[in-house]
Order: structure tokens, then sequence, then C-alpha cells
């Protein structure tokens, strides 16, 4: 019997993906400068306890020292925490119980800063949160109806 192909929702700016049978469902957007260069994609896995789990791919060549941030409008910087690069991108993660994701549900952009490279200046630009909190919802129901 083939495996059924995954299942997809729009919204907005975030996408939802969900696979029929093991994995969890993901709503995910990713971010370009405006010359189609890839700047990052944000993952976001609900929690049973109400927050989410939060990946961020970045591109390969960051440099890790410098680290990795995220910011909401009026909000305090927090510090990505590196996991591991491989091919391609680094993989960074934010933990967001739920007061915080609430937070990130209700602004309309975050505000993500990395240094490109070990000799080049900090670059900081704005990911859209449009369309996150139908985004997440729909991936928690699809979840519960597994």
């Amino acid at each position: 019997m083939a495996e059924a192909a995954p299942q997809s929702w729009t919204f907005r700016d975030w996408k939802v993906s969900c696979p029929q049978a093991a994995g969890p469902c993901i709503a995910a957007t990713t971010t370009l400068a405006a010359d189609r260069t890839w700047l990052a994609t944000l993952r976001m896995q609900p929690e049973r306890d109400g927050g989410a789990r939060l990946q961020v791919l970045l591109p390969q060549q960051i440099h890790i020292g410098s680290g990795a941030f995220a910011k909401l409008s009026g909000g305090a910087e927090q510090r990505l925490r590196l996991i591991r690069c491989v091919r391609g991108a680094c993989e960074a993660r934010l933990d967001l119980p739920s007061p915080a994701l609430d937070a990130w549900k209700a602004a309309r952009a975050a505000q993500l800063t990395y240094r490109p490279a070990p000799n080049a200046p900090p670059i900081r630009f704005d990911v859209s949160l449009m369309g996150l909190t139908n985004a997440l919802a729909q991936a928690r129901d699809e979840e519960t109806q597994k």
C-alpha cells in the first residue's frame, strides 16, 4: 500500500505540512533578501503544553561564535541555541513556552540577527509572523486527529 502524500495548508506567510504517518505537523516560513538570497527558514512545532519548539535554519556560512538572535518588537533579544551545521544550513532552536508563544502570535514580525561571515557586519531582517496563529492552530488540530 502506498503512503499517502503529506497534507499542507497556507495561512498568509506560513505553511503547515503534515505527514500522514509518524512525523509531526510543522508550521514554516522562509525569508529571502531582495535579491532572492535565502536568509532563514523558521519552523514551529506545537507542543502539548501549549508552547512550541522553534527551529531556525540559517545559511551554513554564518559566524557561529557571534551567535544568532531573535527579537519581537519591544521585547528583549533572545539568543538562539545553535545545534549543528550540515551541508547547506545551520540549525538553531528556541523553546517558546506558552506565554512567549502568545507574544509571537500577537506580533506582526520577528527580527533575526546573525553575522553572515566572520569578517562581515551583523545583518538584521524581519520575518513575517502573519498567519502564524492560524498555522499553529491547524498544526495542533491535525496532531490531535492522528
